[in-house]
């Protein structure tokens, strides 16, 4: 490696460093400076402005799974996590992807569903989980982010197991499902609600019974909200559950970890189209925290594009609702990161297929013949196309159905792992936006 291209790489990584800084207004962590010593992916090092490289797809390496498109990354280890179950399997396993070495490891191998295998499922403490310990296996969507400041991956606990319903299933088999521990727990369940936490350090999963003071989760509608993790408050915001009308939509919870308790966040309300809801369906809404304007980008699909600010307690619609780009976590319609480097929120749309995602964007005025990058430009009120490549190279449209994703903040970049339905057949893309000033 030559001198000159060293000392960009370092000039790069330090001024990742600073940034994050500002964006948190915090001296870094010691899991920001070991991620800034992570080594770099020489190919993905040397993508230009606007590009896309496909990548060797490695040889060992998680199947294209259905609803759990987003990878939180984790910055201490430099990796992502790969958590959320197929219909046909893959229960509770848990992947990583190192972009660095392009590999991805296996942390956790799957349980089977309680289909297959009734004894997989248990009570402990009043709480069901898996024989293993782990929450059960479930359609992630928004329902789990990555605390680096605590360095865990928070979950509001999954529910499936291979089985919709438990009590029919298990009353169809004449049995019960054990118990071990302090079955009175149980009844605090309706009142406590439970968190569960993932380590890479130690390779497992716990559990912990929150305390709701104010009565915010009402109604246990907190195991429909999704989570995601605020870092200038250092809490998880939820929103409001995802089924109208269970709740109206002003009203967020946040959980505080240092405190174990919930509390109420109400926000002012204020959109820019008229006639919308007075409940609203929060679906399966792309929701990622933009760290430059330190709030929350909300892509509410048919209900345009919203700014949640936890400090000012304000939810504010910044691209009307016909101009936004459809975005749906149950299936790839739309991979939305933040990209620190630029401070812009992306949305990639690297298949056209799934919810009829390619006729839905060329309703709203996109393009769909190709594989699409939109970046939001708040001021201006509009999700910006961006132009091909200037060396063509982009990934084919394709029904490739599954697409897995996470921005990559020390390579400046962003994953796209496709693949079929519960397929191998995979693809390992990544596209750079532009570059970190130097």
């Amino acid at each position: 490696m030559t001198q000159p291209f060293c000392m960009r790489i370092l000039v790069v990584l330090a001024t990742l460093v600073v940034g994050y800084t500002d964006a948190r207004d915090t001296p870094p962590s010691a899991s920001e400076v070991t991620m800034a010593r992570t080594k770099l992916n020489p190919q993905v090092a040397a993508m230009k402005e606007n590009t896309w490289l496909k990548l060797p797809t490695p040889d060992v390496r998680p199947i294209a799974r259905s609803s759990s498109p987003w990878m939180p990354y984790v910055p201490e280890a430099g990796v992502a996590i790969l958590w959320g179950c197929s219909h046909a399997g893959y229960h509770n396993d848990v992947w990583t992807y190192d972009l660095s070495s392009n590999l991805w490891k296996e942390m956790l191998k799957t349980e089977p569903s309680a289909a297959e295998d009734p004894d997989v499922l248990k009570y402990k403490d009043g709480l069901l989980m898996t024989r293993l310990e782990r929450p059960l296996s479930a359609h992630q969507w928004g329902r789990m982010d990555y605390d680096p400041d605590r360095q865990v991956l928070w979950h509001v606990g999954g529910w499936w197991q291979g089985v919709a319903t438990h009590a029919e299933y298990y009353k169809k088999l004449e049995r019960e499902i054990r118990q071990e521990g302090d079955a009175s727990k149980k009844s605090l369940l309706k009142k406590t609600p439970i968190l569960w936490r993932y380590s890479l350090k130690t390779n497992r999963w716990d559990w912990i019974y929150t305390e709701d003071p104010t009565g915010s989760l009402r109604n246990q509608s907190y195991t429909q909200g999704y989570i995601r993790y605020f870092p200038p408050l250092r809490r998880l915001v939820m929103t409001p559950a995802i089924v109208q009308p269970n709740e109206e939509r002003e009203k967020f919870k946040m959980y505080d970890p240092a405190t174990n308790t919930w509390e109420p966040l109400n926000v002012t309300w204020k959109p820019m189209d008229e006639g919308l809801s007075r409940y609203w369906v929060y679906g399966y809404s792309p929701i990622v925290y933009n760290a430059k304007l330190k709030a929350f980008v909300l892509v509410l699909s048919g209900g345009g594009t919203w700014l949640l600010d936890p400090v000012a307690k304000t939810m504010q619609q910044v691209v009307s609702k016909d101009k936004t780009p459809p975005g749906n976590l149950d299936g790839p319609v739309g991979s939305y990161v933040h990209d620190s480097a630029s401070g812009t929120t992306l949305g990639i749309f690297a298949d056209m297929q799934v919810y009829l995602a390619g006729e839905n964007l060329k309703k709203r005025g996109f393009p769909a013949d190709r594989t699409l990058v939109l970046a939001l430009d708040v001021e201006k009120h509009e999700w910006v196309v961006q132009p091909n490549p200037t060396d063509g190279i982009l990934p084919p449209v394709e029904s490739m159905r599954m697409v897995h994703h996470y921005y990559d903040p020390v390579h400046n970049a962003t994953l796209i792992y496709r693949g079929p339905y519960n397929g191998r057949a995979t693809e390992t893309w990544v596209y750079r936006y532009k570059r970190l000033e130097q």
